[in-house]
């Protein structure tokens, strides 16, 4: 693809990194709760969550790498806190349906 062409799509490179950690995220959210759904025991299904979760990062380790490489510190750890908070809600709903079954 054409340089002209790409940012007919992307006005600058913040956006293309912008727009991959949205789609890393989404794919980290979407693993989770794929892992974590059914009607198992609330903690069976939390640990599957997060082995999922897990093994997905380490597979998305090599693009997080060239993420903290194009970005300041301070946007990493913008992003950071963006993800824990997005990754928190599926957690603590199984944390809660977890104490709900005792």
């Amino acid at each position: 693809m054409a340089q002209g062409t790409f940012y007919l799509y992307f006005k600058s490179k913040e956006q293309v990194l912008l727009r991959l950690r949205g789609e890393v995220l989404t794919t980290y959210l979407a693993a989770f709760r794929a892992a974590s759904a059914g009607d198992g025991p609330a903690d069976e299904r939390l640990l599957a969550g997060l082995d999922r979760l897990g093994r997905e990062m380490k597979r998305l380790h090599p693009l997080l790498r060239v993420f903290r490489a194009a970005s300041s510190g301070a946007e990493t750890q913008r992003v950071r806190l963006e993800g824990r908070e997005a990754l928190a809600a599926p957690l603590t709903d199984l944390i809660a349906a977890g104490q709900a079954d005792g």
